[in-house]
C-alpha cells in the first residue's frame, strides 16, 4: 500500500484518467499517432543491469511474429517498433531506454503491446525486482516531448527477475495504457514463453534471465 501523499502517476492536462488505472493515449483530438515509452531506474550502491522489450500480440495473446519481439537496439522490419536501447548501466538517467512506437502503421492484427523489464543475469548474481526501489515507465508524445502519463515501481513487487511494468491496448478506434507490474517465476524466458515467443529465436537474452 502506498504513503500517503506519495505521487502514483502523472497526467499531463489533456490527458484523461480512464476507468480504473487504464489511461486513453490516442482518445484526445488530434491524438498522437506515435507514442515513445520510456523507461528509467536509480540505482544504489547494488549493481543491476537492466533491459526493457517490448512484445506486440495478437488477440489470442500471441507474438505477432518472431520479429515481433524487440529489444536490445532492435526494430520490426517496417519499423513501426524500434527499441532505443540506450545505455543499460547508465546509474542514474532518466529514460535508460525506450520504445519508439508508429501506432498508425501498426499491423491491424496486433492487439496490444506488452513492455517487460529484466534484471540481466539476476538470477545468478541473486538480484529481484523487490530489491530494486526505483523505476517507471512513462508514455511521452513525440510530436512535442509531452509526458501523457507516468507510472513508478510500487513499493511492493514480486521478488521475480522480470516485470511486465505495463501494455498498450487497443479499444475501439483508440489505445490505452494499462501499468502492471506483475512478474513470472521463470523470469524473461517465462514472460516471452507465455506470449508464444520463441526463446530459441531470442538466445540473446534467455541465457542471462
Amino acid at each position: 500500500m502506498a504513503e500517503v501523499g506519495a505521487v502514483l502517476c502523472y497526467l499531463r492536462p489533456r490527458a484523461e484518467q480512464g476507468d480504473g488505472d487504464r489511461v486513453p493515449v490516442t482518445g484526445q483530438e488530434p491524438g498522437p499517432t506515435a507514442v515513445t515509452v520510456g523507461f528509467g531506474w536509480h540505482l544504489n550502491t547494488v549493481f543491476f543491469e537492466l533491459d526493457a522489450c517490448a512484445i506486440a500480440v495478437d488477440a489470442h495473446d500471441r507474438v505477432y511474429s518472431s520479429s515481433h519481439f524487440v529489444s536490445g537496439n532492435r526494430q520490426t522490419p517496417d519499423g513501426t517498433i524500434v527499441h532505443a536501447g540506450g545505455d543499460r548501466l547508465r546509474p542514474h538517467a532518466a529514460d535508460a531506454q525506450a520504445v519508439y512506437l508508429n501506432l498508425a502503421a501498426l499491423p491491424r492484427a496486433v492487439e496490444k503491446i506488452v513492455f517487460p523489464v529484466y534484471i540481466c543475469d539476476g538470477k545468478n548474481r541473486g538480484q529481484h525486482f523487490g530489491q530494486l526501489r526505483t523505476a517507471y515507465i512513462r508514455l511521452i508524445d513525440p510530436a512535442d516531448g509531452t509526458e501523457i502519463v507516468r507510472y513508478d515501481l510500487p513499493e511492493h513487487v514480486p521478488a521475480d527477475t522480470a516485470l511486465i511494468f505495463g501494455e498498450l491496448y487497443r479499444s475501439g478506434a483508440q489505445w490505452r495504457f494499462r501499468p502492471d507490474f506483475q512478474g513470472n517465476p521463470a523470469g524473461m524466458a517465462g514472460i516471452a514463453q507465455h506470449f508464444g515467443v520463441d526463446v530459441l529465436l531470442s538466445g540473446h537474452y534467455v541465457h542471462r534471465s
